[in-house]
């Protein structure tokens, strides 16, 4: 098909705050469509009813991205916080809400969180944004990504985490919600923690799969001078 324009305003190319990045699409139980990303007023939204052949004149700013979507890192080159777009097509009683997760500085520049938001209307309206990391620490979380257990309704998200270190040292965290994002449990999932070197290109966020209470997760690390992939094989009646 030819491509259909669904924003309208505009970003400039610098790969920074001001430029539109992230754009990530999902569908309802009955076909709407809807896309979120980041830009220079923060997060956007907008949907289609008709398999995105056309959508809103307008797309919506959700949410402010407190510091941009561009967040400086200690000992990373490069890391964004923009949003990160799930619907639950589950049996559960959470069925059609809107998740997005996103990163960002609200609460200091040495202070990046999680930070999650939902609409149960259909993107018209959206909650109060709410913190997923539940640590008092002051330190660093960042590198989201997160998804949808479509079997459960139950919502996962995985994210650097430097809480119980020093420097730049990082650790691997685990989060999820069994309550439609109004409380959260979190592990720490990596074995070690690793420090990462800002003279090298780290990516730009993780992975994380989940079906039928089987997590997948998948993150870099980097260790002696080399990059490494790593996973690990979870299970919901297995964690706290």
């Amino acid at each position: 098909t030819a491509p259909v324009k669904i924003n309208s305003t505009p970003g400039d190319c610098r790969d920074d705050d001001k430029t539109v990045e992230g754009a990530m699409t999902e569908v309802d139980k009955n076909g709407t469509l809807y896309c979120s990303w980041a830009g220079k007023k923060g997060i956007y939204f907008n949907a289609s009813t008709n398999q995105g052949a056309s959508w809103g004149r307008k797309e919506n700013v959700i949410e402010k991205l407190k510091g941009g979507w561009s967040i400086d890192i200690p000992g990373v080159d490069r890391s964004n916080g923009f949003p990160i777009l799930k619907v639950d097509r589950s049996k559960s009683i959470f069925n059609n809400t809107i998740y997005i997760a996103f990163a960002d500085q609200r609460n200091g520049k040495n202070n990046t969180d999680i930070f999650f938001i939902k609409s149960t209307d259909g993107g018209a309206t959206w909650s109060e944004a709410v913190q997923v990391n539940q640590d008092d620490s002051r330190r660093h979380q960042y590198g989201l990504w997160f998804d949808v257990d479509q079997i459960s309704g139950i919502i996962y998200f995985m994210y650097y985490d430097r809480r119980y270190t020093e420097g730049n040292a990082t650790d691997v965290f685990l989060s999820y919600s069994n309550d439609g994002g109004q409380s959260f449990k979190e592990k720490k999932i990596s074995e070690s923690s690793f420090t990462p070197d800002p003279k090298k290109f780290f990516g730009d966020y993780n992975g994380l799969a989940v079906q039928d209470g089987i997590i997948r997760p998948i993150w870099t690390r980097y260790d002696n001078g080399e990059f490494s992939i790593w996973t690990s094989l979870l299970h919901q009646r297995d964690l706290p």
